[in-house]
């Protein structure tokens, strides 16, 4: 028998090799995979995470198992947005821009066409974004104002907007809301709904109706016109002044004083000779309480007024009652100014009273023109009637009854929350020690 001889290594002889090679890149590959662990634990802890998120995922398991089963038991209302593309990439150029600035600045020529399919319906509509801040432009979750075109409305609304629900603290804001309705003060309509752009899930969003007519239809009063202390410059002077040049001092453009009194639709109130004058004295009250000619009792609604600081002060929503930020219905039956709701950015941690924002006005002594809270509280007649408000939410059956009322609305909105957030806490506590301090 003739023995041929090759120069391969016995087929035992390869596979050991192949094994203790295979072995070797296992190991090698969990090594890589510990360092990897450690590396980015000690990241993690370095940068608080570990104790913001793993360490409560740890402790709380069963409580983030109940709320992620809450939300995928939750329904909330879906609607779906269609953008062509070239609209789109007109957006996405707008909040680069923002994203460079710092600050969103907006004009009507911003928006662009769409269309909104609901319940089977498709509304046409136009859409821009939304927000100043550019917290509101983060991420996939840009913010954004529709406006309903034609004779048509979206669940009665005419214009409204949508946003992440975190830029308004999330459940917090929705409560603030239904506070102010509850004691018969103006509050939008706000919900949370689940939003499709394009085809993408967008996930959930928090709707908050806009300023037109038919918010003060829902409210059962009598259509009249909506005012305010315009924005545009403090947004202004923070782009070409603060952001340039950051240790600056503002110049004072975007300042109380310099601000306009407009209004929302201001062309449709001044075309109609009927209405027009309840436009005018609208911005002429509001004028003349800033020059100081008229008192905050002979301008504004008492009552609604006291009521709205003194939930307000504790709702921790301050920011809603900043002047750039407080809006102005105009009854024509009373003659006076209403204030309405909007952006408290509620569930903060009260510090001071409305009365003593900006320096101690109580005594209503020092000169405080030019300051939009000073003015406010120099009246008595108002003050008295803020300081009674505050003493009777401020008995601790007032918050009892407010959640008890509240009831199966705050649950049913909380597991929608869940659906997408299940790692949010909502807690009543913040509104009881607000309580506490007041």
């Amino acid at each position: 028998m003739k023995i041929v001889t090759t120069n391969h290594r016995p087929m035992a002889a390869r596979v050991l090799t192949q094994a203790k090679s295979k072995r070797g890149i296992l190991l090698m590959l969990l090594a890589v995979y510990s360092l990897a662990l450690l590396g980015g634990g000690a990241v993690l802890y370095r940068s608080g995470l570990y104790q913001k998120v793993i360490t409560p995922l740890r402790q709380n398991k069963l409580a983030v198992i109940s709320k992620i089963i809450k939300g995928q038991l939750a329904h909330p209302e879906q609607i779906t947005i269609d953008v062509k593309q070239k609209n789109y990439l007109k957006l996405a150029y707008q909040r680069q821009v923002a994203l460079q600035t710092g600050v969103l600045l907006k004009t009507d020529d911003d928006y662009v066409p769409a269309k909104i399919r609901y319940k089977g319906q498709t509304i046409r509509v136009k859409m821009r974004l939304k927000g100043d801040w550019i917290d509101h432009l983060e991420g996939q979750k840009w913010s954004f104002r529709i406006r309903v075109k034609g004779e048509n409305t979206f669940r009665g609304m005419k214009q409204f907007s949508i946003h992440h629900p975190k830029t308004r603290d999330y459940l917090n804001e929705w409560i603030y809301h239904r506070a102010l309705k509850r004691e018969g003060v103006l509050g939008l309509r706000y919900e949370f709904i689940d939003v499709v752009l394009n085809g993408k899930e967008l996930g959930i969003y928090a709707l908050e109706e806009h300023f037109e007519k038919r918010l003060i239809e829902h409210n059962r009063l009598r259509e009249g016109p909506i005012i305010r202390f315009s924005e545009d410059l403090v947004w202004r002077e923070l782009v070409q002044q603060r952001q340039p040049f950051a240790n600056s001092r503002r110049n004072g453009t975007g300042a109380y004083s310099s601000s306009e009194v407009d209004g929302f639709q201001t062309g449709k109130w001044l075309a109609n000779p009927a209405v027009a004058g309840e436009y005018t004295r609208a911005v002429h009250l509001l004028e003349l309480f800033r020059r100081g000619e008229l008192k905050t009792s002979q301008v504004f609604d008492v009552p609604k007024m006291a009521k709205y600081f003194a939930l307000c002060d504790l709702m921790g929503a301050r920011h809603g009652t900043l002047w750039h930020n407080t809006r102005f219905y105009y009854n024509p039956v009373t003659s006076k100014l209403e204030p309405i709701g909007f952006d408290g950015d509620a569930g903060r941690e009260l510090d001071q009273l409305a009365a003593s924002v900006d320096g101690n006005f109580i005594e209503h002594s020092s000169p405080v023109f030019n300051n939009y809270f000073g003015m406010l509280f120099r009246d008595p007649v108002f003050f008295k009637q803020y300081i009674k408000d505050l003493e009777r939410i401020s008995d601790p059956a007032y918050l009892d009854q407010l959640f008890d009322d509240l009831g199966d609305e705050l649950d049913k909105n909380l597991a929608i929350l869940y659906k997408e957030f299940p790692f949010y806490s909502f807690s009543r506590e913040v509104y009881y020690r607000n309580q506490a301090y007041i």
